[in-house]
């Protein structure tokens, strides 16, 4: 599912570009784009090709670049922080690496070093 723009800052690329909150992305540079994490991971290219759903519904296709100046900002609609659905142990006992009560993820998408991200195999695991 596209993730949908809340907010756009003013003065950056994003708001010198095509983009407007609600419009939905679909993918950056031929990546889907699910959450949060997949915006941080994807835009960090200097070049962007964004597809993206308009406010109408219609896809549309934006290239970008990035001069490492200027935010891209793009701020998507509200993280809503999934948790771990391991029917053995449940959210505070899962044994798998990547459940630290999601901290790792969100510290990744905050910027914070050595956050561990959650990969696209993983999606299933969480609600």
């Amino acid at each position: 599912m596209p993730i949908t723009i809340n907010e756009i800052i003013e003065g950056s690329i994003a708001a010198k570009s095509k983009l407007k909150i609600y419009d939905r992305i679909i993918s950056i540079n031929g990546n889907r784009i699910h959450d949060f994490l997949d915006l941080q991971f994807h835009t960090a290219d200097d070049d962007l090709k964004i597809i993206y759903l308009d406010q109408s519904g219609i896809e549309c296709t934006l290239e970008l670049h990035q001069d490492w100046e200027t935010p891209l900002g793009i701020i998507p609609e509200e993280h809503k922080c999934r948790t771990c659905t391991n029917p053995r142990t449940g959210t505070d006992g899962c044994p798998h690496s990547h459940c630290r009560r999601h901290q790792d993820a969100q510290d990744s998408a905050q910027g914070v070093h050595g956050g561990l991200g959650i990969s696209a195999g993983l999606r299933d695991h969480f609600t």
